[in-house]
């Protein structure tokens, strides 16, 4: 089961930042965020608050859902049209959550290639 442990070194891999740092930017030293990402502790709202202003989707971390707000497709993180950010999002939470198959994913990349042409 993923838990909410998981999610925060999910998302701190995906901002390529040491647990130092992503530690330092929530305000606890690493030894509090080790323990966040092994859930022996939880953290505070103040945390994911600061998290949160970094770009930190607070909302995947804590429910598993990715949030809207934080999509971007491409190198250069453009925007995601409003009509289609519905379908983007379920598709990264399929991701994040590895339920999408090799084929799938290959496919979706031609895809999103495509739009940003």
């Amino acid at each position: 089961m993923e838990t909410i442990g998981h999610r925060l070194k999910s998302e701190r891999i995906r901002l390529g930042l040491s647990q130092t740092a992503f530690g330092a930017i929530g305000g606890v030293l690493k030894q509090a965020q080790s323990n966040y990402e092994r859930s022996e502790r939880y953290p505070d709202a103040g945390y994911l608050e600061s998290l949160h202003k970094v770009g930190v989707d607070i909302l995947y971390i804590v429910t598993g859902t990715a949030s809207c707000s934080n999509v971007t497709i491409g190198n250069e993180g453009s925007s995601i049209p409003g009509g289609i950010k519905p379908i983007v999002v379920i598709l990264i939470d399929l991701w994040k959550n590895n339920k999408l198959e090799p084929r799938m994913i290959e496919m979706l990349i031609k895809l999103i290639r495509g739009l940003n042409k």
